[in-house]
């Protein structure tokens, strides 16, 4: 999905990032993990944040891909999703939902929100 967001909403998205970082590091990390895994794989972004919010991938689902890799990398989603606190990053997801997945993906990734605008 396309999402045009401004700044503010960037900013403020990214505030949540650096809190999740410094509350739940070992969450983050795992939810990196995810991010990184997810770039690595060229899967849809808003895939990704399809299955940590439990949506229906629909549109986002992955085509040709061998289900060894598929079932691989829903494995490694549901350790983010099986942590104690992953409470705390479906939060972050569902509040930042307007700005996107993929926007959050990058803020996540440690882009700055001038470099998610492209400014």
């Amino acid at each position: 999905m396309i999402v045009l967001s401004s700044l503010d909403e960037l900013n403020a998205a990214n505030s949540e990032v650096g809190t999740l970082k410094l509350e739940y590091p070992d969450l983050f990390e795992k939810l990196l993990h995810a991010v990184n895994l997810t770039r690595q794989l060229q899967l849809k972004y808003d895939y990704l944040g399809c299955m940590l919010t439990d949506d229906i991938p629909g549109q986002y689902a992955p085509v040709n891909i061998p289900d060894s890799v598929a079932d691989m990398y829903h494995l490694e989603i549901m350790k983010a999703k099986n942590h104690n606190e992953f409470y705390a990053a479906k939060q972050l997801f569902f509040k930042s939902k307007d700005i996107g997945f993929a926007n959050i993906s990058m803020l996540i990734l440690g882009r700055s929100p001038e470099q998610v605008k492209g400014i």
